[in-house]
């Protein structure tokens, strides 16, 4: 994998994940629990193990405010932990860690 190519991949993917908070907390607010926005910075290592086959392990640092301005995840903090394999342009078992 390129040193110019694999990075802005892995950006790539890193928004992704960021959609699937985004959606999971659409998928709260049909339910009429909460509602609101997190932001998340990834960093972290990519780590190519043979040819096609790289993995990122990282953490995902952020925060999240609900519109109701109350709540548990109101102006809560967040470090996650986070690892993604992808194999021959194939993303597979991309995990988050919560806590």
């Amino acid at each position: 994998m390129g040193t110019e190519r694999g990075p802005r991949n892995m950006s790539r993917l890193f928004v992704a994940i960021v959609g699937v908070f985004a959606g999971a907390i659409a998928q709260a607010a049909d339910q009429g629990s909460t509602t609101g926005v997190a932001s998340f910075h990834a960093k972290g290592e990519v780590k190519e193990y043979k040819p096609g086959v790289v993995v990122w392990a990282g953490s995902f640092v952020g925060v999240s405010m609900t519109n109701a301005r109350k709540g548990p995840l109101h102006n809560a903090g967040w470090d996650c932990t986070g690892e993604t394999t992808i194999s021959d342009g194939k993303v597979y078992h991309p995990t988050v860690f919560a806590w």
